[in-house]
């Protein structure tokens, strides 16, 4: 897909009136992209394809401000967490999301934060209508949690890292994947602010951050032979993304918080590494092809249109791979498995 078609997407979207428009652009860009592209997949087009999922977001949200019939009474940013934070989106994508508005003034604290709430429940129901379903762990804006002024998203961030039991952890490692989307107004704050303080990723909270990065090994076996699933309609397949990707994912994202490196996308978090001389760079590099192997065959994973929502497993079929492409897999989850063992090795973990 060349440069004036994509455009043509894009303008498509920035012309439609409703959520209806944006799953149909949605459907025609799917089938689209997928005709053209699935087979060669490039570096180039994964990141045409996030571009394409910001631009609904950004319209989505849009909607959302006009059907509550007045205008926020604050400014406000809206994030994505996750894939979509990280610009790493396949064209199924569910929503892991929050709205931070600024801190009114005290006597508008109970109608502002009516108003946002209302707002947030607005912008998931305009997203799922787009073809976006809500993640299973309830990251949306939707949720009192993750629809918050700024004073008290401040606050709860303080808190998650003076008390760094698992499940704070698990926030503040989403949230070290956060990227503004759409801003209304001039916002006083910055929601991405209290994480770029990295004094506070002292050594104890950094050993807490390993035992989390590491909950999901890379799937490969003493042997160095697949893992692979037994049973059922994926019996056959590998999970790429929880036993590939995201293990990647982790640990580079933390070898990015080690060294202040304030990135979100993992490929930038690796050249961040490589100007800091981090690593050796042929180390850096072999890391670097082995994310961008798992990133592309991420497209290629199973993959389910239901009630007008995308949605994927993240299952792939060995099967559909050719030979080289098998042994490429192999290689790189073995370069997989070596960087989780630098990393337990070089920051340790809490017992």
């Amino acid at each position: 897909m060349d440069d004036r078609i994509f455009e043509r997407w894009i303008h498509q979207i920035q012309q439609s009136s409703s959520a209806e428009d944006l799953l149909e652009i949605r459907e025609q860009f799917h089938i689209a992209s997928l005709r053209e592209e699935n087979e060669n997949m490039t570096l180039m087009q994964v990141q045409r394809v996030n571009d394409f999922h910001d631009e609904l977001i950004r319209a989505s949200v849009k909607f959302a401000v006009m059907e509550m019939g007045e205008e926020p009474p604050t400014p406000f940013q809206f994030v994505l967490f996750g894939s979509g934070g990280r610009s790493e989106q396949t064209w199924w994508s569910d929503q892991d999301n929050c709205l931070i508005y600024d801190h009114p003034a005290q006597a508008d604290v109970g109608s502002v934060e009516i108003y946002y709430k209302e707002l947030g429940q607005m912008i998931v129901k305009q997203l799922e209508a787009a073809g976006y379903p809500p993640c299973e762990g309830q990251v949306i804006s939707s949720h009192s949690m993750w629809c918050l002024h700024s004073g008290v998203w401040q606050d709860r961030m303080n808190e998650w890292m003076n008390d760094p039991h698992w499940e704070n952890v698990r926030y503040l490692l989403i949230c070290c994947d956060l990227r503004i989307i759409y801003t209304h107004g001039t916002p006083a704050f910055h929601a991405a602010a209290p994480l770029h303080d990295y004094e506070a990723y002292h050594d104890g909270l950094l050993q807490y951050f390993v035992a989390n990065t590491l909950k999901y090994k890379v799937l490969i076996n003493v042997f160095g032979g697949f893992i692979k699933e037994k049973y059922g309609t994926a019996a056959g397949s590998i999970d790429l993304k929880y036993g590939a990707y995201i293990p990647m994912v982790n640990a580079i994202r933390l070898l990015a918080l080690t060294h202040g490196i304030n990135e979100t996308n993992t490929l930038r978090r690796l050249e961040g590494l490589k100007q800091l001389h981090a690593f050796p760079v042929p180390l850096i590099e072999e890391w670097e092809k082995a994310f961008e192997f798992f990133l592309l065959l991420r497209m290629k994973t199973d993959s389910i249109l239901e009630n007008g929502m995308y949605s994927t497993n993240g299952m792939l079929k060995l099967s559909s791979l050719s030979k080289v492409e098998k042994q490429q897999l192999k290689s790189f989850l073995k370069t997989g498995n070596s960087l989780q063992k630098l990393i337990r090795k070089t920051i340790g973990i809490v017992s």
